[in-house]
């Protein structure tokens, strides 16, 4: 009877940790603020799709047409500026 507890809950680690690695292809923002970088213009209620780490669509959150197997991410008054890169770095022990 122990061995098979112990069995049952080494399987059940072993399912959680593959699921916590989990990250989708094929997705979409959608719902949210696009900060464009080149006008003072915020750009409300967007959607964004994106597929292997590539956008492929931008636009107003009724006229984008999400496919049925993307997964779908509301971020409704979150923002998203296209190309901020985090360049915040301390470079411990490099000198």
């Amino acid at each position: 009877m122990k061995k098979l507890l112990i069995l049952c809950l080494s399987f059940y680690i072993f399912i959680l940790s593959v699921y916590s690695q989990y990250s989708p292809g094929y997705f979409a923002l959608k719902n949210v603020n696009v900060i464009n970088g080149v006008s003072n213009e915020i750009l409300s209620q967007y959607t964004i799709i994106i597929k292997n780490n590539m956008i492929e669509a931008v636009g107003p959150a009724n006229k984008i047409v999400i496919p049925d197997s993307v997964v779908v991410f509301n971020y409704a008054n979150k923002y998203v500026i296209p190309g901020l890169i985090d360049t915040h770095v301390h470079m411990h022990g490099s000198i």
